[in-house]
């Protein structure tokens, strides 16, 4: 398909836009031969300031059609940015897939409602890192327990490999400009009905194999603070209720936010073997 013949295709909004993803992928289509009045000229759709406040995490709405094809249009060939990525960090997708079902298609639209969740989670944490100043270098997602690194992301190492094979829980991980550890990894934890007050312990089952890294290999998570982040507040007592006593030689820490009111309502960090603690970012 053509750039062109991908702009005719029709979209539907299912979420809020993903304001981490939109700055990384304008300052990728921008490229490293522009600076942003440059390319913003170059696009005709958008001023410098409003390309600016975008890669910064101010928006307040979707982005128009026209702005995305624009700055598609206008990318850095080495970015290799389409139509369609561009309108799913939107928080759009396409109205109709090829060859797709009526249930397929509705299947496909529910689906993006737990992407909702953890979109507003993202956005809260990157606009928190925005307002204190802290550059976003690169945003990264860890795959079968190892950091799968864009293609051309500047500045990244890989993690050290688990010997075991053992695996890193996350939903996306940040490089941020000036802070230790190398990587930021943040797994959103969304409540299901299994969740109570009353206490619910099984999350430990789901992340075991990362707390055995942890104590059989903590020096393959010497580059990374591992977060774990909650969305609600009997969850997030619950997490800290099983863990009350215990003591990690990693770092990690969780997090409480509010996705209505778009703030980090608690921060904590769980105590290490060695005593050691990082300033927080937030």
């Amino acid at each position: 398909m053509t750039m062109e013949e991908s702009f005719k295709q029709k979209y539907i909004q299912v979420r809020v836009p993903d304001k981490a993803m939109l700055a990384m992928h304008i300052r990728e289509a921008k490229g490293p031969e522009r600076n942003m009045a440059e390319f913003a000229k170059a696009c005709g759709t958008l001023t410098p300031s409003s390309f600016s406040r975008i890669i910064h995490g101010n928006l307040s709405k979707p982005l128009t059609a026209e702005v995305i094809q624009s700055i598609v249009k206008n990318a850095d060939p080495k970015a290799k940015l389409s139509y369609k990525d561009m309108m799913y960090a939107n928080g759009m997708v396409p109205e109709n897939e090829d060859g797709e079902s009526e249930v397929g298609r509705k299947r496909r639209i529910l689906s993006a409602e737990r992407k909702e969740i953890e979109t507003k989670v993202r956005n809260v944490i990157v606009g928190r890192l925005f307002e204190k100043g802290n550059m976003l270098l690169a945003m990264e997602k860890f795959g079968m327990g190892e950091l799968d690194i864009t293609e051309g992301a500047p500045g990244l190492k890989q993690v050290k490999k688990s010997p075991r094979k053992l695996g890193i829980p996350g939903k996306f991980t940040l490089r941020i400009q000036g802070t230790e550890p190398f990587y930021y990894n943040y797994e959103i934890i969304i409540p299901g009905p299994e969740w109570s007050k009353h206490g619910y312990t099984g999350w430990c089952t789901d992340y075991a194999e990362f707390f055995l890294r942890d104590m059989w290999e903590p020096d393959t998570l010497e580059d990374i603070m591992q977060n774990f982040v909650f969305t609600e507040r009997d969850s997030y007592d619950v997490f800290w209720e099983f863990l009350k006593g215990v003591k990690v030689n990693s770092y990690m820490a969780a997090i409480l936010v509010d996705t209505e009111k778009g703030s980090i309502d608690e921060y904590k960090q769980i105590p290490r073997n060695d005593g050691r603690k990082i300033k927080s970012i937030y």
